[in-house]
């Protein structure tokens, strides 16, 4: 639906985002892993009670946010040992 050099720069970034390698790439997926963390954490764990999530699995699955940002890891991890 996009015109051709419109639709070329969307996936461009998409990609980018995607492969992880750019320090704004890094710093998107920031954001994209810690909105559904603040959403359980709302919800007091709600998801992660009922489908049985531990925390180490909720480590793993969201280190990468240290790649973009250490400081909000270091945010990520004080909220998440309140759970």
């Amino acid at each position: 639906m996009l015109e051709d050099d419109q639709r070329k720069n969307f996936i461009e970034l998409w990609n980018e985002f995607e492969k992880q390698k750019t320090k704004e790439a890094k710093f998107a997926a920031v954001f994209d892993k810690l909105e559904p963390l603040i959403q359980n954490y709302v919800m007091e764990g709600y998801a992660w009670i009922k489908y049985s999530i531990t925390y180490d699995m909720i480590i793993k699955k969201n280190k990468h946010i240290g790649n973009g940002s250490k400081e909000i890891w270091e945010f990520v991890l004080k909220f998440l040992k309140k759970q």
